[in-house]
This record gives structure tokens, C-alpha cells and sequence, in this order.
């Protein structure tokens, strides 16, 4: 913690949550403010919640697991007093609130949440964990899925360089394999 505090100025302490699946929404604001969302992804961790990749598929049922995307389509998030399918949080509350929450910042935004079970209880949703108003890994993803597989479940992996050994990893390398000192980001299409 240490560490962090003196390179970042500042350190955010929340609760260890049972995870059961990584997401993103991601937005554009517009310079003139207006906020348009363009998708989810699914964040791919390693168990100790480490980023590991983004998934990207044209609907979100290629993303969650069926029982977690009917979770998504029912009353799952409390805001306001009131509840929110995923969706509608998503895409017609949020939106709202992110040009208020970034008044002078127009860009890519990614909005990272969770589904989390709590023990002997059923799962839920934070729904925001995080907001990165910067062009993430998951944009990066979206972008390459529109232009490469339109159609299909796409898969974006970060592979640190000092654990491969020797053989490459299926797909398509984005940063050249020779050159990469610490990590090699490769694109693939995952079977659905």
C-alpha cells in the first residue's frame, strides 16, 4: 500500500467481494456532452482479480452465463430509491449521471462492475466499481470486434512475455511478438 500511496497520492479501500464475473459498459461523450453507451464486455481475471483480457460479443447473452443474464434483465440495481434492470441502469440512467460526473471530459469512458455472491445468498450486482474515462482494454477490444468479427464472440488477452514459453498464443498479435518486453496482447474469436 505503500507503494501505491506514494506513486498515486491516494489509495481506495473497498470490500473484498465473492466475485463471480467482471464487466464493462462503454460509453462515448461527446464534446457537447451527450453520452452514448456502445456496449458491454466481460473482463477476463485471473482468481486474484488481476486483468487478464476483455471479451466482446454482439449480445450480451454471448457474454454472461444464462442464469447471470437473466439476473442482468431483472430489477438488480437499486439507485435513487428505485430499481433498474442492468440495462436500463446502463443505458438510459447512467448516461445520464456520467455527464455530470465528468463535466469538462469528452472521450471514451469505461464503467467496470461486478456480479458477486454473497455466501447463502443469491447473486448481485455492484454496479460501478470503477469509472475510467480513458480509451481501456475493452474499447480496444470493441473497436477490433467491429472491424474483424462483427458477427462473432472476440476475446482480447494480455499475456505477460516472461510466461510463455517459447509458443505463441492462438490469434492475432497486436504488438509484435519480438518486440514486446513485458506483454504480448493477442485477438482471437471465441467459440459461442
Amino acid at each position: 500500500m505503500e507503494k501505491v500511496l506514494n506513486e498515486q497520492d491516494a489509495l481506495v479501500i473497498e470490500p473484498l467481494l465473492p466475485r463471480l464475473l467482471d464487466f464493462s459498459a462503454l460509453y462515448d461523450i461527446s464534446q457537447n456532452g451527450d453520452v452514448r453507451f456502445l456496449a458491454f464486455t466481460r473482463l477476463i481475471t485471473d482468481s486474484r482479480g488481476h486483468y487478464r483480457g476483455t471479451q466482446v460479443a454482439p449480445k450480451i447473452g454471448n457474454l454472461f452465463p444464462s442464469d447471470l443474464t437473466i439476473l442482468f434483465h431483472q430489477d438488480c440495481i437499486s439507485a435513487g430509491g428505485k430499481h433498474y434492470s442492468g440495462p436500463a441502469f446502463y443505458k438510459r440512467l447512467l448516461p445520464r449521471s456520467l455527464s455530470t460526473l465528468l463535466p469538462h471530459y469528452h472521450g471514451p469512458v469505461a464503467v467496470d462492475a461486478l456480479f458477486y455472491q454473497p455466501e447463502n445468498s443469491l447473486a448481485q450486482v455492484r454496479p460501478i466499481v470503477e469509472v475510467n474515462a480513458r480509451c481501456s482494454m475493452g474499447r480496444i477490444a470493441h473497436n477490433l470486434r467491429r472491424k474483424l468479427s462483427p458477427d462473432s464472440v472476440g476475446q482480447l488477452t494480455i499475456h505477460r512475455t516472461k510466461e510463455l514459453s517459447g509458443e505463441l498464443p492462438t490469434g492475432l498479435a497486436i504488438n509484435d511478438p519480438g518486440k514486446a518486453k513485458s506483454f504480448l496482447a493477442v485477438w482471437s474469436e471465441v467459440p459461442f
